[in-house]
């Protein structure tokens, strides 16, 4: 399967939108919605922040692998919730000190 198949099911197993999905890897819907579309190609960086967006691995959306289920998805979804509240955060206080409407704005969280 192509990587823009494997985008968009992986996004449809997790159940979010392309916007949800766009907003957690960092970049506005439209650059997102090209990738799934297949109109362009992510760069490796771009998409292992979409992978994490997913749920899943790089090599998985290349068709490069199999998908293995994480340890303990527990923890992986409380620290998910944990940083989407620091997302959230942040978004609502800059856009407040820029005068702009969070919803305007995207944060990109890298964990390396």
């Amino acid at each position: 399967m192509a990587t823009h198949d494997n985008l968009r099911d992986a996004r449809a197993k997790i159940g979010k939108t392309q916007e949800w999905v766009a907003t957690h890897a960092g970049m506005h819907v439209t650059q997102y919605n090209a990738y799934e579309r297949g109109r362009s190609h992510p760069l490796p960086a771009t998409l292992k922040r979409i992978a994490r967006a997913l749920e899943t691995t790089s090599e998985a959306l290349l068709g490069e692998s199999i998908q293995v289920p994480r340890a303990d998805e527990r923890i992986w979804s409380a620290g998910i919730q944990t940083l989407d509240g620091l997302r959230e955060a942040f978004r609502r206080d800059v856009g407040t000190l820029l005068g702009v409407a969070p919803a305007h704005l995207a944060v990109h969280i890298e964990l390396c």
